[in-house]
Order: C-alpha cells, then sequence, then structure tokens
C-alpha cells in the first residue's frame, strides 16, 4: 500500500469549485474512496447545493470521469424548502483542442445525509472504465456501469497529466432562487473522506504514499475570480491534512478571513 515507504510531493492549489485532494501520476488507473453524504443548510430565502465525489482526470484538462452524490434545496412554497440528494456519475470528453466536446451524466439512486457512500472507477482495458458506487450505510443500494472514456493523453513521459481526486465540489448557498452560479459561498457544514486511495494497474495504494504530486486544493471566493491579495474579501475552505492513515481527511466549512 506504500511502496518504497516514499511520499508524494505536496503542492498547494487554489480554485473557486473544488476542495479536496487531487494526485497526479502518470500511471494512475483507477480510484477509490469513501465518505458520509453530508446534508446543506438552505433558509427560507436561499437555496443551497452540494456535491461530492471522487474521480479520475479533469485537473488541468478537459477529461473528466466522477461519480458521487449531489444535494439541491428547492423552492416548495414561499416560506419553505424542499431538498433532493441523489448518487450520480459523469463523464466529460474532451475535442483535443481543449474544448468540451461531450458531457454524460445520470442520477442512479436516492441517497440521505449521513449515508455512507463508496465510489470505486477502475480501468478495465485502455478506453474502459467500470464504476461502481455502493450506499453501504444506509439504503444499501449498490450501481455500477461499464462505460468507455479516454483519459488524457500520456505522451510525455515526464508530465503528470493523469490524476485522481477527492473533491467537495461548489457547497453553495445561492443568493436567490435564480441564481445558477455567482455565489461560491460554501455553506455550513463537515465533510469526511476516508479509504482514500488510488490505483496503478492492479495495485491500490494510499492517497498520501507512493510517488507523484499530491495537490491541496483550498476553494476560495465569494466572487468567481477573487484576488488573492484581496483577502478580506475571499472566502477559505481549505482541507484538513490527511490523517495518519495516509487515506483521510475533512472538509469543514470555516469563517470569512
Amino acid at each position: 500500500m506504500n511502496p518504497s515507504g516514499c511520499t508524494p510531493t505536496l503542492q498547494n492549489f487554489y480554485d473557486s469549485h473544488w476542495c479536496g485532494y487531487v494526485l497526479r501520476n502518470k500511471h494512475v488507473t483507477g480510484v477509490l474512496g469513501k465518505f458520509t453524504a453530508a446534508a446543506t443548510t438552505g433558509t427560507k430565502k436561499k437555496r443551497a447545493h452540494a456535491s461530492q465525489w471522487v474521480g479520475l482526470g479533469g485537473f488541468g484538462n478537459s477529461q473528466l470521469l466522477q461519480a458521487g452524490t449531489g444535494m439541491d434545496t428547492a423552492r416548495l412554497h414561499w416560506y419553505s424548502l424542499t431538498w433532493t440528494h441523489n448518487a450520480w456519475w459523469e463523464e466529460i470528453q474532451s475535442t483535443g483542442n481543449g474544448k468540451t466536446s461531450d458531457t454524460k451524466m445520470q442520477y442512479v439512486f436516492i441517497v440521505l445525509p449521513g449515508d455512507q457512500m463508496c465510489v470505486q472507477i477502475v480501468q478495465l482495458a485502455k478506453d474502459s472504465y467500470h464504476l461502481t458506487i455502493n450506499d453501504t450505510r444506509g439504503s444499501g443500494q449498490t450501481w455500477s456501469k461499464t462505460v468507455k472514456f479516454t483519459p488524457p493523453d500520456n505522451s510525455d513521459s515526464t508530465a503528470n497529466v493523469r490524476s485522481a481526486e477527492w473533491i467537495v465540489e461548489k457547497y453553495t448557498i445561492l443568493k436567490n432562487d435564480k441564481d445558477t452560479s455567482s455565489s461560491y459561498i460554501f455553506g455550513d457544514f463537515k465533510a469526511v473522506f476516508t479509504n482514500c486511495q488510488y490505483y496503478i494497474g492492479h495495485r491500490m495504494v494510499r492517497m498520501n504514499s507512493g510517488s507523484g504530486v499530491l495537490c491541496k486544493v483550498t476553494f476560495w471566493g465569494d466572487d468567481p475570480s477573487p484576488s488573492l491579495k484581496d483577502k478580506k474579501h475571499v472566502h477559505w475552505v481549505t482541507p484538513s491534512k490527511p490523517g495518519n492513515d495516509n487515506e483521510s481527511f475533512t472538509v469543514k466549512s470555516a469563517s470569512y478571513k
């Protein structure tokens, strides 16, 4: 699980959508992760959206294969909100010129806050990947699918262009019912990831073990493009350090800085 006792190089990144960890290694062929489906905190006047997922690719490129859970509150009456919480998978492919050519997304079953989810994506053949989503503490539902997916080009033998991800994305309190993108504020929540591992062939490696680059991704900004220099107007959420087991971490809301 920890080849040669080595650890990846740690780098810090900032993003207006993602918060979590990305392991970049040109030999990555699969990913595994468990997390607890967290709840959003929408109010009578503000909707909320949340997404937690495990995936391959999409970090610095437009080719991403991911699966996880998403929760969204919706207006039921003027004085109340209802919510939906689903397991889902998504595939994003690139035309080769940096533009997204095809996106496939599907909801697969309903989950509840507090359910323990296990997501696994493994390579079966060159462009064939198998996805599994398992609700291990809750409904007990399991979904799986084999898809055709072309990972980022690895022709440059020195580049860590392939990656495995464990991410909380746009855990957002929306400003109003019509707002779908302009507010990137993380709500009050706590997301715990465990068993974060990646595959190199048939060998499994803990997130904070082995070779490659481990990217610590901090969410930043109320504004879609805030200035790092103007910290007092930026909302920061950063993942915890990897646990002593080298395969767990926590993402939780933080105050303005």
